[in-house]
């Protein structure tokens, strides 16, 4: 068949789908499965209460066309221009709505949860949840309210006066998105991350943000009455980061949450961040060598592959911050505080995202921890050749299967520390 009969066969469906809704004569329920409505223009359509799972709308203009009811499982809408579209009770389960264009769409209680589908791996078939995918998509004005967004994907999505009034949102990934003017009133964004969301003039009255990620979360202006803050991971008020820094450090934020899409990395090598409040922040795998951080608060941080090579952390406070397979080679740690700090190895996983069997552990070489305070610090499987750690206290610190050899450990307390080989 010619793509201009796929297309004319695709369209005499849709019309018989539109006479099956109205009860007119020789309509038909269009119920398909992986068929490609690419680059249509299927504008005003009614595909309400159509089975079009695993479809692809790549590119298809889809404006103002009725889905409500649907069930469009796993199919693929990637920046298909749905503006003022009608979800509503819709089944979406699985879908990638990437770069889509949705502003003024209907999703009033549609179902927006991870999918099930199945994949070949390794020759065999695994199931595997394949979450909603809204990463870059315009949803501005879109009326979301009870839909169940549970575990979707809506980074540097641009959501602005958007109403999420009841919507399930556990999980969610909003970092870096555009939510001025939102609704979220009695939402559930228990455990949500909203790293460097920008929320002026959202309202999360009453909304559910138990155990969330708000790093660089200016909430000043938001409406956060009756809002559940329990566990929250909130931007520290303390002294002003430099403009400059703030904004790459949102950068980073937003190239962690989008796996390097968008933002940038942040590179801060050889730069002067002494006696900053950097605390809360996320700065994992950013490039922090050669830095200057003497007397900076760093505490309860994501710096986790971040490398501080030859960094000067004299007296800074990293207390509580997460830093599995830190690079901290020859960096000066004099009277610094790592209480609880976690340094374990970080396993790594293959391509696909499987589990790889190996871990890069943390690496202190030659590091100068005089003095330091690593008081039930997790070191497990550092390495700590030619580390100097004279007067450190390890009380209750575990170093089970550090690797030692040739460090100064000259007057350290180690009261409860773990040691194994």
């Amino acid at each position: 068949m010619t793509v201009q009969n796929a297309a004319i066969a695709i369209t005499r469906a849709i019309d018989a789908h539109g006479r099956f809704i109205a009860g007119k004569p020789q309509g038909k329920r269009l119920m398909t499965k992986a068929l490609a409505f690419d680059n249509m223009d299927l504008t005003d359509r009614v595909l309400k209460g159509a089975v079009l799972q695993r479809c692809s709308f790549t590119n298809t203009i889809l404006q103002r066309v009725d889905f409500s009811e649907a069930d469009v499982f796993a199919s693929n809408f990637f920046m298909a221009d749905l503006r003022n579209a009608n979800f509503r009770k819709a089944d979406l389960r699985g879908c990638n709505l990437g770069k889509a264009q949705l502003a003024d769409a209907d999703f009033t209680d549609a179902d927006l949860r991870p999918g099930q589908i199945v994949v070949m791996r390794d020759g065999k078939e695994v199931e595997e949840d394949q979450a909603v995918d809204l990463g870059g998509a315009r949803i501005d004005r879109a009326r979301m309210t009870g839909a169940n967004l549970n575990g979707a994907n809506l980074a540097v999505s641009s959501a602005e006066n958007a109403d999420f009034s009841r919507a399930r949102m556990i999980e969610v990934n909003l970092s870096g998105a555009k939510l001025n003017g939102a609704k979220f009133r009695s939402a559930k964004l228990r455990n949500a991350i909203m790293i460097g969301a920008k929320v002026e003039g959202t309202d999360f009255t009453g909304a559910d943000l138990t155990g969330a990620n708000l790093r660089n979360v200016d909430l000043s202006s938001a409406t956060m009455t009756n809002a559940q803050l329990e566990g929250a991971i909130l931007k520290k008020d303390g002294g002003a980061i430099p403009s400059l820094i703030q904004f790459l450090i949102d950068q980073h934020s937003i190239w962690i949450a989008t796996n390097g899409m968008a933002g940038e990395r942040a590179d801060f090598a050889r730069n002067d961040l002494s006696n900053l409040d950097l605390s809360a922040s996320d700065l994992r795998a950013a490039i922090l060598s050669g830095v200057n951080l003497s007397g900076s608060q760093i505490m309860n941080a994501e710096l986790l592959l971040a490398n501080l090579s030859d960094a000067d952390l004299t007296k800074a406070d990293l207390s509580g911050s997460t830093m599995y397979g830190v690079r901290l080679v020859g960096a000066t740690l004099i009277e610094a505080a790592m209480r609880d700090a976690d340094l374990s190895p970080l396993p790594l996983r293959k391509p696909d995202g499987q589990p790889s069997g190996k871990v890069m552990a943390s690496n202190l070489t030659e590091a100068n921890l005089t003095d330091a305070d690593l008081r039930g610090a997790v070191l497990r499987g550092v390495n700590l050749t030619g580390a100097n750690l004279t007067g450190a206290n390890l009380t209750g610190a575990d170093l089970r299967g550090a690797i030692l050899d040739g460090t100064k450990l000259g007057r350290a307390i180690t009261t409860g520390t773990k040691f194994s080989h």
